[in-house]
């Protein structure tokens, strides 16, 4: 009885009270926020709650010097995920697993060293204070949630201090470790992962202002490129006006568009903003006044392979160098010089693996770089402009020409070259598909695209309408849907910020239709968003039947407000999933018969143990066989992935 009084009694039960709330708070974050950075500190609370249960039950002090440790490797984890420094995490680490290494000689039975289980508390004192000094090394240049460090590691330190160091000094039995610093310091972990939900609603709201100035951006440009199209501005104002427009969006001091000259092979300048000095050694005399170096820089072409545009123009891949100063490539770079360049982004412009030239910014104060989010967002913008220009130059051409007829051939390449070129090929997934345009110009799109951790996104989309306003229509879908496609985000979210991005921007007769979901091949799961398309079909290998995936959703571009839901639908080996288009099952042949629905679920399960392409060559021939002579009347698009 006197033991059960004691327990009852005992300061634990406040102690393992104050940790559910803890652990429970922490799932609730999780949830609410989706973000990795924030399991670590569930991670603490399941922690904090085997201490305090061990402690309980063995009444044993040696139970605290592992759980410390371990609670320091968690808050370890949680700045792995939140900055960039891994060579300095990597050290903490290393020291936390040599005092783990002395812990557990410490506690083997009937090995006794006094001096080891005194010096075991600073040793941790030493981790933490290692961890602490990391944390107050961040910038945002080294720091993917800077914010997020900069709020919690005063809290944080003020927890791992102020507890190891009583417990050093006072003892593990002592009253006022128990009653005061524990509780104490629940309560401080409660208020980090308060602090942490916070900042991270604000920094989302910020990323979401963000992320509508960017789409404006582009929207912005697309006026005026059509502006240009129709009031046949030439080609130089049109550069100058994205460079221009590339400077607005990314805070930079200078901004160049460089193009190719297939005749000679030379980079040459076309259009220069602000203050953009060369990033490559030019000769002293030329640097003295920027005029001077500005007219050197405009009138040199630069050989491609030669000085560091000449080498992104031959590589193919871009270049960012957040910080010029400990780059080797700028030795001549002098604060005092006007050549003086502190951060650079080149970025070439492709089409179809065709390079037409480079895009490139210049931050010139010191002290003043580009981040990864500048980085990401202005390759999202070239690869928009790299589109446009080549559409640009293709219609110039025509009206050079005078040949009006070819605008169905002309728009028919457009949407050849939002297609992916590749498929992705990822591993335990064969995909293939096809898409075949009624007359020339398709109305429809698909594209896959990787996603960090090892994901994929898939779409599928029909524009109404038909020729090149439909084309330019699926340039912005598929513009931003690069731009905001990501693997922590749920398809229901891409979904609306695609159809805020592009309702009000376009005449309603060009709304679209669309399909869009994501897939994890660790977890064979698939998250399904639609706007108005038709269902996504799976075929289940395991029951040899066909089930329909869909959500409510109006299509893209009727109304800003529309809401989209999202469904997650649990996948197996041998499983198939379809996404398509009205010209596939509204085929018609001579007698007015619609190919249907049916008539492609039955075909994939009879069909099923073959590959993918054999399946959607499989559609495409049995379509054909359906239809006969008619005339095809729409658009056929067909994806097909199979788990394998």
């Amino acid at each position: 009885m006197e033991f059960l009084s004691s327990l009852v009694t005992s300061p634990y039960w406040t102690k393992l009270f104050l940790s559910g709330i803890l652990f429970v708070y922490g799932i609730q974050t999780r949830r609410k926020l989706h973000q990795p950075e924030i399991i670590p500190l569930i991670v603490l609370a399941v922690l904090l709650i085997l201490r305090d249960l061990a402690w309980l039950l063995t009444g044993l002090p040696q139970i605290l010097l592992p759980t410390d440790l371990m609670i320091l490797t968690a808050y370890t984890f949680w700045m792995r995920n939140s900055t960039n420094q891994e060579r300095a995490i990597r050290g903490s680490l290393i020291l936390q697993a040599i005092i783990l290494a002395l812990i557990g000689v410490h506690l083997i039975p009937g090995l006794t060293i006094p001096a080891l289980r005194f010096l075991l508390r600073p040793l941790i004192l030493v981790g933490i204070s290692y961890l602490i000094l990391q944390m107050y090394f961040v910038s945002p240049f080294n720091t993917t949630h800077y914010r997020m460090v900069v709020l919690l590691r005063s809290p944080i330190a003020i927890v791992l201090v102020l507890y190891n160091l009583t417990v050093w000094l006072f003892g593990e039995s002592s009253a006022f470790i128990h009653y005061i610093v524990i509780p104490l310091s629940y309560l401080l972990h409660i208020r980090v992962i308060h602090a942490y939900t916070d900042l991270s609603h604000s920094e989302r709201g910020t990323k979401i202002d963000s992320l509508s100035k960017d789409i404006e951006a582009l929207f912005n440009f697309m006026r005026t490129l059509g502006s240009a199209i129709t009031e046949h501005i030439e080609i130089d104002n049109v550069l100058n006006y994205i460079s221009g427009a590339v400077l607005e969006n990314t805070k930079a001091d200078g901004g160049a568009i460089l193009l190719v000259d297939e005749f000679d092979d030379n980079l040459r300048v076309k259009a220069v903003s602000g203050i953009f000095p060369p990033p490559y050694p030019i000769p002293s005399k030329v640097k003295e006044k920027y005029d001077n170096m500005r007219q050197y820089f405009v009138t040199t072409p630069i050989p491609v392979g030669e000085t560091i545009f000449g080498e992104v123009v031959k590589s193919g891949q871009p270049v960012f160098i957040q910080n010029a100063t400990k780059d080797e490539r700028f030795q001549y770079n002098e604060r005092e010089d006007l050549q003086f360049i502190s951060s650079l982004i080149v970025i070439p412009l492709i089409v179809s693996n065709r390079i037409l030239g480079i895009l490139s910014i210049v931050k010139r104060t010191p002290g003043s770089y580009f981040s990864g989010e500048d980085f990401n967002n202005i390759r999202s913008f070239a690869d928009y402009t790299s589109l446009s220009l080549d559409n640009l130059f293709t219609y110039i051409e025509l009206l050079e020409k005078k040949e009006m007829e070819r605008e169905v051939g002309i728009a028919a390449d457009i949407q050849q070259k939002l297609l992916p070129a590749k498929l992705p090929a990822l591993t335990k997934t064969d995909i293939s598909a096809y898409s075949i345009p009624a007359k020339g110009v398709s109305g429809d799109y698909y594209d896959i695209i990787e996603l960090k951790g090892n994901r994929l996104a898939l779409v599928m989309c029909d524009v109404a309408g038909k020729g090149v306003p439909a084309s330019l229509v699926m340039i912005m879908i598929r513009s931003i849907l690069h731009l905001i496609a990501s693997a922590h985000k749920d398809a229901a979210t891409i979904v609306s910020w695609i159809n805020r991005g592009i309702t009000g921007q376009i005449d309603i007769d060009h709304y679209a239709t669309l399909s869009f979901l994501t897939y994890n091949p660790a977890s064979k799961t698939i998250e399904y968003s639609n706007a108005g398309h038709h269902p996504l079909m799976i075929y289940r290998r395991s029951s040899d039947s066909i089930e329909s995936l869909d959500t409510d959703g109006l299509p893209l571009g009727i109304e800003r407000s529309s809401r989209y839901q999202a469904k997650k639908a649990k996948l197996n080996t041998g499983d198939v999933i379809c996404l398509y288009t009205d010209g596939i099952i509204e085929a018609m042949n001579a007698e007015g018969e619609q190919y249907g629905y049916e008539r492609i679920a039955r075909y994939i399960r009879e069909n099923a143990d073959k590959e993918s392409r054999e399946l959607t060559a499989g559609i495409r021939a049995d379509v054909a066989d359906f239809v006969g002579k008619a005339k095809q009347h729409d658009d056929q698009s067909f994806l097909i992935m199979k788990i394998l």
